[in-house]
């Protein structure tokens, strides 16, 4: 069991890296959709940055995992903020086909 959750927390921090990058240029490219300061511009930013937020939990609570330290609780942690983070991701990503 100890070796699994090694292993997916190793793929759950490299996954998160490249998301984080990821949803950081996506916003970048897609950041100035609005020419007028609306109620869906501020939306959209906020929900960005609540995405950015979730992936540094995420990294932080794998970080620490991998430190050997709470190792449950930050298992459980690093899945779950992980969870989220894919969540507003998709949910970023709607804002491409919307």
């Amino acid at each position: 069991m100890l070796e699994e959750a090694e292993r997916n927390v190793t793929w759950i921090l490299a996954i998160s890296i490249i998301m984080f990058f990821g949803s950081s240029y996506s916003y970048l490219v897609l950041g100035a959709g609005y020419p007028s300061i609306t109620f869906m511009r501020d939306a959209w930013y906020y929900l960005s940055r609540i995405n950015t937020l979730s992936f540094i939990a995420t990294l932080t609570s794998s970080a620490l995992y991998k430190a050997q330290l709470w190792k449950t609780r930050m298992y459980m942690l690093s899945v779950g903020f992980f969870i989220i983070s894919m969540t507003l991701l998709f949910l970023q990503g709607l804002r491409a086909i919307a």
